[in-house]
């Protein structure tokens, strides 16, 4: 995990809704690498974290998480896929990118 002071922060006041008056503006505490991570931090702090339904299951149960939808209208998110032109040809990246494209399809 990175600390991460107010001002370096991700402005979060993007993902408010119009019409949010009474709703605490959100602080970033901390940037970590990755879902997991964050996971972790949430489950031995008293920190919250937001993530994709679905995407990492049973991990937020074994950390001892609650998980539940966030009651605003968010904006979507979009969703890419990248690979190294070098990986084309090589069976098992293809298998990969098929499966993990599937995967994304499936939660969306």
């Amino acid at each position: 995990m990175t600390s991460t002071s107010v001002e370096a922060a991700p402005d979060t006041n993007a993902i408010r809704p119009s019409g949010s008056a009474g709703i605490p503006s959100a602080r970033v505490a901390a940037v970590g690498p990755g879902h997991p991570s964050a996971l972790i931090l949430a489950s031995e702090s008293d920190l919250l974290t937001i993530g994709i339904a679905g995407w990492l299951d049973p991990l937020p149960a074994a950390l001892g998480l609650l998980t539940f939808a966030i009651p605003l209208d968010l904006p979507s998110v979009e969703l890419g896929l990248a690979w190294h032109p070098r990986t084309a040809a090589d069976p098992a990246q293809a298998w990969f990118r098929h499966h993990a494209r599937g995967a994304l399809l499936a939660s969306s």
